[in-house]
């Protein structure tokens, strides 16, 4: 995820915010057809529940979980014993080709949990799993978007844009905001500057591959 996007933001894509409107899921796999990429909420679900929470939007001020120390030493030991490495540059931002090593690592993860909430903790774990996959193609394979002329829910649409966000830099969603607009013609002011939610927002996902596609072979 890149770093001017919050984790609070990220999880406003999801829905999973107490602003969010509607019933949150009461559970991973009632949010998601397929939870592949809620590794740390599948990992602590079988001891702690939900980590997301069982949230009821209409009372005011409801949170989400707190830290205790039996939940904080789990999710550390995930973080690093379990956290599969190769997510490592989509959770903390860091120059290409930087390694952090133990010692750094450790007190990154510390700050961490110091800081945000055991929920925000889950979300940059999911947001990172899904910036690894390496193209907007095998994203749309492992969600089933092929084809599809609407977003099944808001869940897969905000995934995609989890993606671009890591992935396409703002030139770059300039460049791909026109080639979604002539996909999809209805007359409509382009977002300025562009933005991912806004332009998944016009388009259907087999659009916006198509509008993606076309960027890619226009690359030199």
């Amino acid at each position: 995820m890149k770093g001017d996007k919050t984790i609070r933001e990220w999880a406003h894509h999801q829905g999973l915010t107490t602003a969010s409107r509607g019933r949150l899921p009461r559970s991973i796999t009632e949010a998601y057809a397929d939870a592949r990429f809620d590794l740390l909420a599948n990992y602590l679900e079988p001891q702690f529940g939900n980590i997301y929470g069982d949230i009821d939007v209409t009372v005011a001020g409801y949170d989400m979980w707190t830290w205790n120390d039996e939940l904080k030493a789990a999710v550390r030991h995930y973080l690093l014993d379990e956290f599969p490495s190769d997510l490592w540059p989509y959770f903390f931002d860091r120059p290409a080709g930087v390694e952090l090593d133990e010692i750094a690592r450790q007190q990154q993860i510390d700050e961490l949990l110091a800081r945000d909430d055991p929920f925000d903790v889950a979300c940059l774990v999911r947001g990172a799993a899904i910036s690894a996959v390496p193209t907007l193609r095998e994203l749309y394979d492992m969600l089933l978007l092929h084809g599809r002329k609407t977003w099944p829910t808001e869940y897969e649409q905000a995934d995609v844009v989890t993606w671009l966000d890591a992935h396409v830099e703002k030139d770059r969603l300039r460049e791909l905001d026109p080639l979604c607009a002539a996909a999809h013609p209805e007359d409509r002011q382009p977002p300025t500057p562009p933005d991912a939610e806004a332009i998944t927002a016009h388009v259907s996902p087999a659009q916006l591959l198509t509008a993606w596609q076309a960027l890619i072979v226009s690359e030199p």
